[in-house]
Formats: C-alpha cells, sequence, structure tokens
C-alpha cells in the first residue's frame, strides 16, 4: 500500500508562496511513489472556533472533512507563512477544530495520532519562515504527532521558486 500525505499550506490566498512551494513539494513526494491529496485555499475557510456553536449547531460539515483527511493520510505536508512571528490564523484555526472532539466517546487529538509532519515555510524575509516552522513546530509538540522543520533556503537561492523580480 502506498503511503498517503495531505499537503497543504496555511494561507487562504491563491498565489501564496506557501501554497506554491507545497505544490512543488507534492511533485517529489508523488514522484517517489507517495499518493498526496492537496486541498486547496478556499478549504482553509472555517468559522472560528467557538464550542458554543458546536453546542447549537453542531461540529461544522468542513470541519468535519478536514479531520476525515487527517486521519485517512498517514503523513502530513504543511507550509505556513510567517503572520508577525507566528504561523497563521488560518492554520490555527484548522488545528484547533481538529483538537475538538466530535463526540465524547473520540479519542483525544484523533486527526494527530501517530503522524508525522513536515514542516515547510517560504519568505521574502530573512526570518519569517523560520519564524512559522518554530510556532508550528511548537504546536505539534503537543498534538501526539512527531514533525520535522524543513530549514528554509535563501529567498536568493535560484530555483523554481525563486522571485526573479526582486
Amino acid at each position: 500500500m502506498k503511503p498517503k500525505i495531505l499537503a497543504l499550506a496555511g494561507s487562504n490566498r491563491q498565489d501564496s508562496w506557501n501554497w506554491k512551494l507545497v505544490r512543488f513539494a507534492a511533485q517529489y513526494a508523488e514522484a517517489a511513489g507517495v499518493r498526496v491529496t492537496l486541498p486547496s485555499p478556499e478549504d482553509l475557510e472555517l468559522p472560528l472556533v467557538n464550542e458554543d456553536l458546536v453546542a447549537q449547531e453542531g461540529y461544522p460539515e468542513k470541519a468535519r472533512w478536514w479531520k476525515r483527511l487527517f486521519v485517512e493520510h498517514h503523513g502530513l505536508l504543511i507550509a505556513s507563512p510567517e503572520y508577525n512571528g507566528f504561523f497563521t490564523p488560518a492554520l490555527k484555526n484548522l488545528l484547533d477544530w481538529l483538537s475538538i472532539k466530535e463526540t465524547p466517546e473520540e479519542p483525544s487529538l484523533v486527526a494527530f495520532r501517530g503522524k508525522v509532519a513536515a514542516l515547510l515555510a517560504t519568505s521574502p524575509g530573512s526570518q519569517g519562515a523560520c519564524a512559522a516552522c518554530s510556532c508550528s513546530g511548537s504546536s505539534w509538540n503537543t498534538s501526539r504527532s512527531s514533525y520535522s522543520p524543513i530549514r528554509p533556503a535563501s529567498p536568493t537561492h535560484p530555483g523554481p521558486l525563486t522571485n526573479t523580480g526582486t
């Protein structure tokens, strides 16, 4: 059975550098024989976590869809831009929804159990990608997953993600 990787970026922006990065990395994973699922940026549009909302309306269908995706995959490939020294609110909100139990019987942090996550980031700034990976990594420490931050390269390094306009 081929391993299955869920690849996503923590940005809602269509033209995000981090979506470009995760798509690029996904190509390499596929070339190595891995099955990759790559949702779109619009899929990160979830209501803000609110347990009162869950009590009144139930667990949101889109959050349920994400949880199912996480559970069905062996590993995660996540790229996130840096927003003021942290990873993005969209990614944080997704991780928060995934940590909420849908039912009392559901095991804690079921979406993260046994997962291996590779954290990627790119930024035009000199330290932005490092900050995004550091903050994301601290979240993974509490999620019963193991992670490996992949050190970012210089934004001036020639390659397929180089911005030749700068």
